[in-house]
């Protein structure tokens, strides 16, 4: 299984983009499961109040909860590696994690050899400041692949197209005992 961990500032198209990726390994029968460090924290969130949105005030509560979650029993991490484990159960080739924060993106690293990070970046989005360290420190890692989504649809598409065609390429590593 291959783990390709997602980040951008919110608007810059990681979803759309995990999803053109997804249509065209489906195409090559490959099987991709979409997990978000973010995932479980917002069941809590809904039953404090929240309702999906995804203006500046929501995205801050999203954050400010994962922190402290993070700090009590490191919540959101456990259990993106729950869905890991469980995606590698059901044999997915492809796993897609959103994730924010470099801290977490070290430790999703740091658990598999066949590990990528992708950053989608859009220029509308390239200065906002969202008011929330998820959002504003997305710049702050070194990722292995940078998607710039400035054009159009198909442009992503053929981006997500080329970027499985990279990844799908490299030979699965085995961890040595």
């Amino acid at each position: 299984m291959k783990i390709i961990i997602v980040n951008g500032k919110g608007g810059s198209g990681k979803d759309t983009f995990e999803e053109y990726f997804r249509d065209v390994a489906e195409l090559c029968e490959n099987t991709v499961y979409k997990t978000s460090m973010v995932r479980a924290v917002k069941g809590i969130a809904q039953m404090c109040g929240w309702q999906g949105g995804k203006d500046d005030k929501d995205r801050k509560f999203l954050s400010d909860l994962k922190m402290l979650l993070d700090d009590y029993n490191d919540f959101a991490f456990e259990s993106v590696v729950n869905d890991i484990l469980r995606a590698d159960k059901e044999h997915y080739d492809y796993i897609f994690i959103d994730a924010r924060e470099p801290r977490d993106i070290d430790r999703l690293k740091d658990m598999s050899l066949n590990c990528y990070t992708v950053l989608i970046t859009r220029k509308e989005t390239t200065n906002k400041v969202y008011g929330n360290d998820a959002d504003d420190c997305v710049f702050d890692y070194n990722y292995d692949y940078v998607i710039p989504n400035n054009s159009t649809l198909d442009e992503l598409k053929d981006s997500a197209k080329t970027l499985f065609e990279i990844i799908d390429s490299k030979e699965e590593l085995i961890p040595s005992e």
